[in-house]
């Protein structure tokens, strides 16, 4: 059956991408280089990707916390442009209408038929900008009340006394900015993503459930200062059984981008249940400040990271991500529960060239990833884990677990994508695994890293097509998991 299942979506997938491969590339512009994901079912990261393309295969400044002001917005595409009473403004908007279907192996679940309708939009006056891509979603599931691909809760949930479930639930995912020489205060909806990894960051990763925010960002030439604030939620969204608790969250990004280096330290902080404002300011080093808390009411990270390019072909980089600390000798003994840590470090590889006049990106990023056991967890279940909505903000493996990600990708004329994923991963099941697991005291209590583990591999190759009146995508995920996932849309 799943095979029956997969060829039908490869042979409808590609008379999609061969009925649009004229209309040309479709142009994206935001007020933010950001991470506009906003069709679960179309290739997530792209954006993102290609942008880490540019970043290695240019000669700019190479700055990795995301989303963050795009400087070519106002010219990147055609677009209602107008002046009043010197007010100068722009509006750009499309409405969007999709079908998709997938199937799960593991589940034996599929969604088939799927659609949705949304509207996606950015503009700016003057120094105000804004975009923002909303949909409403309608599923049809073999198997009732699993989880949706993107992680985030359903509104509602109808059964309708046959063998299928139908759901309902709505997407946003946004941003408001005000603008000045060396400033951007914005307001938006998003999973922030900071460091220079791709798949395996390890303080904020764009693969967390998003979240609404507010962020002062400050550029001073090379020096970039980020600081924000959100409230997160406990339970899966619309969850009211830890309604009475509050989980605020702080971060402080500093980064120096010097040519081909960049540097970066990342601290964040998750208060329980206690709110202090002042945290927003960046000058107030919240690693200080976390002791002036109850200790179980908050919940404080470090990261540092570095990216170095190499001749505009490649960058190399890593992240180390620090937790709990009884002393430095504690790390590097590596024995005990009494530190925790977390190791990522990658490479990207990128070229451009011209083959008959079209213009290939081809590239490859490899990455390696280790969280420790008890990492983004906390004294007691449900309170001051570095989580929202029941997942991690960092690694989507969360605590006890590895990772290895290597993808081979090119994309021709910007607008037609191919990808090939390999992942190998372990995820442990010994204390110290679950995000919410309760704390024991761990100076006695030795590590047993990736403990219960075995390793899973999948494979993934994907197509996408990006044109001005269509979006078609499709995915397949071999070996341990079997799945396929196939979206199109037009765009109005």
């Amino acid at each position: 059956m799943f095979f029956r299942r997969e060829i039908t979506a490869l042979l409808v997938l590609g008379a999609a991408i061969i009925a649009c491969a004229s209309t040309g590339p479709i142009i994206s512009a935001n007020p933010d280089a950001s991470l506009a994901n906003g069709n679960a079912y179309l290739q997530q990261g792209v954006p993102l990707l290609f942008e880490y393309h540019r970043l290695t295969t240019g000669d700019s400044r190479q700055r990795f916390a995301y989303p963050q002001r795009n400087y070519s917005f106002r010219g990147a595409s055609k677009r209602f442009i107008s002046s009043v009473d010197g007010l100068h403004y722009g509006l750009d908007g499309n409405l969007h209408i999709g079908a998709f279907s997938t199937y799960n192996h593991t589940d034996d679940d599929s969604v088939l038929p799927g659609g949705y309708g949304g509207i996606s939009a950015s503009g700016y006056i003057d120094s105000l900008d804004f975009d923002f891509n909303a949909a409403l979603y309608v599923e049809r599931h073999d198997i009732e009340n699993l989880p949706t691909a993107d992680r985030q809760e359903t509104d509602w949930v109808l059964w309708d006394h046959s063998d299928s479930d139908v759901i309902n639930y709505k997407r946003m995912q946004g941003h408001f900015g005000l603008n000045y020489a060396w400033l951007r205060l914005e307001m938006g909806r998003d999973a922030l993503h900071w460091g220079p990894g791709f798949y395996n960051n390890l303080a904020l990763n764009r693969q967390a459930v998003p979240y609404g925010y507010f962020s002062v960002d400050l550029v001073f030439g090379p020096l970039r200062v980020i600081s924000f604030y959100s409230k997160l939620e406990i339970d899966s969204i619309g969850s009211k059984i830890h309604s009475d608790g509050r989980r605020h969250l702080y971060g402080h990004r500093y980064e120096l981008a010097l040519g081909n280096a960049t540097f970066g330290m990342s601290e964040i902080q998750v208060i329980y249940n206690n709110n202090n404002p002042w945290l927003l300011v960046p000058i107030f080093p919240q690693f200080i400040e976390k002791g002036n808390y109850t200790e179980r009411s908050n919940n404080g990270t470090l990261a540092f990271d570095a990216n170095y390019r190499l001749f505009r072909f490649a960058r190399v980089y890593g992240e180390f991500y620090l937790e709990d600390l009884d002393s430095p000798m504690a790390v590097i003994e590596n024995e005990y529960l009494n530190s925790q840590w977390a190791l990522m470090f990658g490479t990207q590889i990128a070229h451009d060239f011209t083959i008959a006049r079209q213009k290939v990106e081809l590239g490859s990023v490899l990455e390696y990833a280790r969280v420790d056991q008890r990492v983004y967890t906390h004294y007691e279940p449900n309170e001051g884990q570095i989580a929202n909505a029941g997942y991690p903000l960092g690694h989507p493996l969360g605590p006890n677990s590895q990772s290895v990600d290597w993808m081979v990708y090119s994309r021709l004329n910007e607008a037609f994508f191919v990808g090939l994923r390999s992942n190998w991963s372990w995820k442990g099941s010994v204390y110290g695994s679950d995000i919410n697991c309760k704390w024991e005291p761990g100076k006695n209590k030795k590590k047993d890293f990736l403990g219960g583990a075995k390793m899973d591999y999948t494979l993934v190759p994907s197509l996408a097509y990006y044109s001005d009146f269509w979006s078609v995508s499709g995915s397949l995920t071999l070996f341990n998991d079997l799945e396929y996932q196939f979206g199109l849309t037009v765009h109005i």
